[in-house]
C-alpha cells in the first residue's frame, strides 16, 4: 500500500540524516544552477560584444577599401604601379631606360 502514503508522511518517515544528506544535494543544485545562469548570461554578452565587434570591423574594411580604390585612382597615371596584390606600390622600370 506504498500509494496511499502522502508525500508528508514520506518526510515525516525520513531519518534526519538522510534529510540533512538531500538538504545538501539541494544546496548543490542550487549552486550549480545559479553558476549555469551566470555562465548563460556571460556567453549572451560575449556574443553580443562580437556582433559589435565585427561590425566596427567591417566598416573599418570598408574604409580601407575605399582609400585603396582612390589611391589606384591616383596613382593610375603616374610612374608608380601595384606591384602584388598586398597593394604594396613601387617605381615602375621604364624599358630602354639608362640610370
Amino acid at each position: 500500500m506504498i500509494s496511499n502514503l502522502s508525500i508528508t508522511d514520506l518526510i515525516n518517515g525520513l531519518s534526519p540524516e538522510l534529510i540533512n544528506r538531500i538538504d545538501s544535494l539541494v544546496l548543490l543544485l542550487q549552486a550549480a544552477g545559479i553558476i549555469l545562469i551566470g555562465y548563460l548570461v556571460f556567453l549572451v554578452v560575449k556574443g553580443i560584444l562580437g556582433i559589435i565587434r565585427g561590425r566596427k570591423i567591417d566598416k573599418i574594411y570598408k574604409k580601407v577599401y575605399e582609400i585603396e580604390r582612390k589611391l589606384d585612382k591616383v596613382l593610375e597615371g603616374r610612374k608608380y604601379k601595384k606591384e602584388n596584390s598586398k597593394g604594396i606600390y613601387k617605381k615602375s622600370k621604364k624599358i630602354g631606360h639608362k640610370k
